[in-house]
């Protein structure tokens, strides 16, 4: 009866830990590990079974069956253990993995924000149109505008006033 007990004890924590090491395939993304380690477990969990099957059908057990039994339930124990123990390892890591993601694409973004006002940009002496990569003249408002996040608003200097309108008090 003893050696029934340990049989059944040992199966059942091998299908657990063959099933949530399955599970691991969906936290770490490594599919045809966990399927082998699982397969492996499982494998072991119908070797067990066959003693099962055999004490019930009355057969005699081995006079090493017992210690057989005992050493594949404490290994069963220790691969449960470590599989239910491995799944929060896997979390942190799709967690930080996600977070490394979200950080590069923010860094990516700042970067070509700030490629496209750097380096040397032609701009006339006169008027302060600025020419773009296909040489035509645009606007300084424009070209910051359509390579920026900035907006404008415009006003008039004092010293452009005085020029332009004398006649307005001030």
């Amino acid at each position: 009866m003893e050696l029934a007990f340990v049989s059944v004890l040992s199966v059942l924590l091998q299908l657990t830990a063959g099933f949530l090491a399955l599970r691991l395939i969906r936290v770490s993304g490594r599919s045809v590990a966990w399927i082998l380690i699982s397969g492996s477990i499982f494998g072991m969990a119908i070797r067990r079974g066959f003693t099962i099957y055999r004490l019930f059908l009355g057969e005699p057990p081995h006079d090493m069956d017992l210690l057989y039994e005992e050493i594949g339930l404490v290994t069963s124990a220790l691969m449960l253990a470590g599989v239910f123990y491995i799944a929060p390892i896997f979390e942190s890591y799709r967690s930080s993995e996600k977070a490394r993601d979200s950080l590069i694409r923010e860094l990516q973004n700042a970067l070509a924000r700030v490629k496209a006002l750097s380096g040397l940009l032609p701009i006339c002496a006169s008027c302060k149109k600025i020419r773009d990569d296909k040489g035509y003249w645009n606007q300084i408002e424009t070209y910051i505008k359509e390579r920026s996040e900035a907006e404008f608003s415009h006003s008039i200097c004092p010293e452009c006033r005085k020029k332009l309108y004398p006649d307005f008090p001030g």
